[in-house]
């Protein structure tokens, strides 16, 4: 299986961003069910989702930089600007 992952780095990248949404998805349609306030929500999908990028995400695209022969300087791009910049398209529309 990981000579799957090894010969389809692009499709490994894309799942492991899509499999980010799994654990909020779960979070924001399960925890409502226990009536919980909206900011009790919104601070459990931030320490999930946070939890899931440093644990999960990051060496994963760090394992495929290394097997692309990339520079580490691309792990700041694909996974720490998009945090600072996550709504430039929409901000551009509204001007």
């Amino acid at each position: 299986m990981k000579d799957w992952f090894k010969r389809h780095l692009n499709y490994t990248y894309l799942l492991s961003w899509l499999l980010l949404y799994l654990p909020m998805f779960l979070v924001y349609f399960v925890l409502p069910l226990f009536h919980l306030e909206s900011s009790t929500v919104q601070t459990i999908v931030k320490i999930v989702g946070s939890t899931y990028i440093l644990l999960f995400l990051i060496p994963i695209h760090i394992w495929i930089l290394r097997e692309k022969g990339w520079g580490w300087y691309w792990v700041f791009i694909m996974d720490v600007a998009p945090l600072f910049f996550p709504n430039v398209k929409d901000k551009q529309r509204k001007s």
